[in-house]
């Protein structure tokens, strides 16, 4: 359904199944808008003897013969449940392990009765499903495009059949659940989905009645057709004797489903290895706070150990522990709200949409070669724009042949160290630009950059896209131009952070002289490259600037990627400490964040700070190292961190500050805040975007102190501010980078077919 919706504006879509089709009732239970015009149906002829029968491989032959006669009709063809041999280029949605039958029995043996046993008269039915099926011979599995519905699963085919998915989509879930406060939902558990032997229906009843002998007055709601076969009268009779504390709902849908998930505090399963496990989103995605089994792609979507079980005694003492404490259960339901914007129906379109347009655009290519694409950056360092060099290359590396152009910093080991990326020498070339050997130690950004300039517009027609990391690159051909900051336009540069005061940054002959010979050695091409080129901010705050000051439009905003990998502290267990990451440099402002937190201390909290950044040996960073040894008692001087000594360092800070006043992204705040940290900055700049909280963003250093105390002295605040900031930090993640820089790309070279389409949309 949700495959549907992604693809009925491009597309004329037809969906082939044996049976079951009611839109109506299908667009209720999904929460879907399809309407009849926007899809037609064709139904695999089945025999009319089989057509009421549970024959789930001869109904399954009569699909695969139909799908073989029909495929070459298609243009595209996708099997939504496992793989379909369609005899011709297919891509599969692979939904569980049906289909392979020593993983099946590997994972639900308790599931397998007398006829599906390794018997004679089993392996009999097969063969003749088969023959009838058609089978084209093709290998489906390695030929064949093949995208997962969790990591768990992907595992599994890798570890089973040696083949790699081509991508994670997480099933799109159900969101339609009324609100209904905590204080105001019942003490009761809630079940859902199909009762078959795998799910383990009595295990479940079986827990809670020892939690119910703990004292927790629980009941169970049990939503789920249960049939009139063995298993389903076993859980009947299970049903009548705990009548008092089990209600069997049936099969529920819409409005009832929807109510009956919001009014519940909490939620079980019990399948030892669910794929994805789409009820337990679901019933997270009502409010619930749910417990599973540990295996599987359910671990996927819960994420904790305090919800995840190995046995039934150690689920009961989990879940014992949970309704125990009201403190856990607000952690879990923070927790669980955060992981709930993994499985909306926005993102299982874009990254379903995204998949597939990459694949079909491949196959569709005429280009004989892995497209090149080269990413240029002046120098790199370790700072919010290398972080889009690095993300970009892992974006691409998979498709194209990437080359990274800059004039010196690149150290591979260490770069995916700081930022997380996981990049190999053999998937990246590097160019370095030539830099007259007086040069390079000395601090001269603009000769520099037009050394790195003239070699850019030198290599250019090299490649197949061009990608500027770093603000604008004359390539002298078109390119794509990611904004990190202002340094590249005089004015605006001047306007947000005032230059020194010494004599080359003063407006002088001296400096015009010196801008001109960078100008001449640069060798422009005389394009126009901001009007000419697609420019994609790191901010809206970036984007809104560049507008207002060079009548520009953006063509898209993509924010950065943070670091992901931020151990779990609880709040209890944090430092009461600021931390404050960067760069130590004049704009960041440094010295006044030591006098904000001067000012608390002052005001009678203990507070310390973490500083962390490379201290340098000029006047700026010689005038820090003094405020530190002044303040000695409660600046600690951490250096450049990176890597786990950075994790483990933000996730234990309860506080995080940041006093650049117009930052165009933030990307430390950024960090700060995906570690668990409550964080304060100044109110202007793409740092608000990042926080938008008004307790959070500062006018001066008066204000900041004054919204610093006022938080420090609320812990009710504190916790709805950490609330608040788990949610805003899912934005700022290498997958949603990945995703968007893909969908940008794809999308912007689109418009003109010098920018090479074919190299970045596959």
């Amino acid at each position: 359904m949700w495959l549907i919706e992604a693809l009925k504006q491009e597309c004329e879509m037809t969906v082939a199944t044996t049976g079951g089709w009611n839109l109506a009732a299908l667009n209720a239970f999904y929460g879907t808008d399809v309407r009849e015009n926007e899809v037609r149906v064709r139904i695999a002829p089945v025999p009319l003897l089989l057509r009421g029968q549970s024959a789930a491989a001869l109904r399954g032959a009569c699909y695969q013969r139909f799908a073989r006669q029909i495929a070459g009709e298609y243009d595209v063809r996708i099997s939504a449940y496992n793989a379909t041999d369609w005899g011709m280029f297919a891509i599969h949605f692979i939904a569980d392990f049906s289909w392979h039958r020593e993983i099946r029995e590997r994972l639900h043996s308790e599931a397998l009765g007398l006829v599906r046993r390794n018997s004679m008269l089993h392996k009999t039915y097969l063969w003749i499903t088969s023959l009838y099926g058609w089978p084209s011979g093709r290998d489906v599995l390695k030929e064949d495009v093949l995208i997962a519905n969790s990591m768990w699963t992907a595992g599994i085919l890798k570890g089973s059949c040696s083949v790699d998915c081509a991508a994670v989509v997480y099933p799109s879930v159900w969101t339609r659940f009324p609100l209904v406060p905590w204080t105001q939902k019942k003490t009761e558990f809630v079940m859902i989905g199909r009762i078959a032997p795998e799910k383990q229906i009595e295990r479940a009843i079986t827990i809670l009645v020892a939690v119910r002998q703990r004292g927790h007055a629980v009941q169970l709601h049990l939503c789920g057709q249960i049939g009139d076969d063995p298993y389903g009268r076993q859980i009947a009779k299970l049903c009548k004797q705990y009548a008092d504390w089990i209600t069997a709902e049936g099969q529920i849908s819409g409005a009832k489903k929807a109510q009956i998930l919001a009014r519940c505090k909490f939620g079980l399963q019990t399948t030892s290895a669910e794929s994805f496990g789409i009820s337990i989103a679901e019933m997270a995605k009502a409010g619930t706070i749910v417990f599973a089994q540990n295996g599987g792609g359910q671990a996927e979507i819960l994420h904790h150990s305090d919800l995840l079980f190995a046995d039934i005694n150690d689920a009961v003492h989990k879940i014992s522990a949970v309704l125990s404490s009201p403190e856990k259960q607000s952690a879990l339901r923070a927790h669980l709200k955060r992981r709930n914007v993994m499985f909306s129906a926005e993102r299982f379109m874009k990254a379903a949409h995204t998949e597939i347009t990459k694949t079909l655009s491949y196959l569709h290519s005429t280009k004989s070669h892995r497209p090149r694409v080269i990413i240029g950056h002046p120098k790199i360092g370790f700072g919010g724009s290398e972080s889009t060099v690095m993300w970009l290359i892992e974006a691409l590396k998979r498709d194209c042949d990437v080359t990274v152009m800059t004039t010196g910093g690149w150290d591979l080991a260490k770069l995916n160290g700081f930022y997380g990326t996981d990049i190999r020498e053999d998937e990246v070339a590097v160019r370095i630009a030539p830099v007259p050997l007086l040069l390079r130690n000395l601090s001269v950004a603009a000769l520099r950059g037009a050394c790195y300039q003239r070699f850019a517009y030198q290599i250019a027609a090299e490649y197949d896209v061009r990608i500027s990391a770093y603000n604008i690159t004359d390539w002298g051909l078109p390119a794509v131009h990611f904004i990190a900051d202002f340094s590249w336009h005089r004015r605006l540069r001047e306007q947000l952070d005032p230059p020194s005061q010494g004599l080359i940054y003063k407006n002088s002959i001296l400096r015009k002289a010196y801008l001109g010979l960078a100008n001449i050695y640069a060798n422009p091409s005389g394009r126009d490259v901001l009007r000419e080129d697609p420019i994609v901010a790191n901010s809206r705050w970036t984007a809104d600037l560049i507008r207002r000051t060079c009548g520009v439009d953006c063509k898209a905003v993509v924010y950065h990627s943070t670091w992901a990998e931020f151990p779990f502290v609880a709040w209890e267990e944090k430092e009461q400490a600021f931390v404050m990451i960067g760069r130590i440099v004049p704009e960041k402002r440094i010295e006044q964040a030591i006098a904000i937190l001067e000012a608390v201390r002052e005001r009678g909290h203990a507070i310390r700070l973490h500083l962390c950044g490379p201290i340098q040996n000029d006047l700026y960073g010689k005038r820090i190292v003094r405020l530190c040894r002044k303040h000695s008692d409660w600046i600690i001087v951490e250096g450049q961190v990176s890597g786990e000594r950075k994790a483990q360092l933000l996730a234990r800070c309860r506080f995080g500050i940041q006093t650049r006043s117009a930052e165009p992204f933030g990307i430390s705040v950024a960090e700060m805040v995906k570690a668990g940290a409550i964080v304060f900055a100044p109110n202007d700049g793409g740092q608000a975007e990042i926080l938008q909280r008004p307790e959070l963003l500062f006018a001066d250093t008066d204000d900041a102190v004054e919204k610093i105390l006022a938080v420090l002295e609320d812990p009710s605040c504190q916790l709805t501010l950490r609330t608040l900031l788990a949610d805003l930090s899912q934005r700022f993640n290498a997958h949603t980078f990945i995703q968007e820089a893909r969908a940008c790309l794809a999308g912007l070279l689109g418009q003109n077919k010098t920018y090479g389409l074919n190299a970045v949309s596959h």
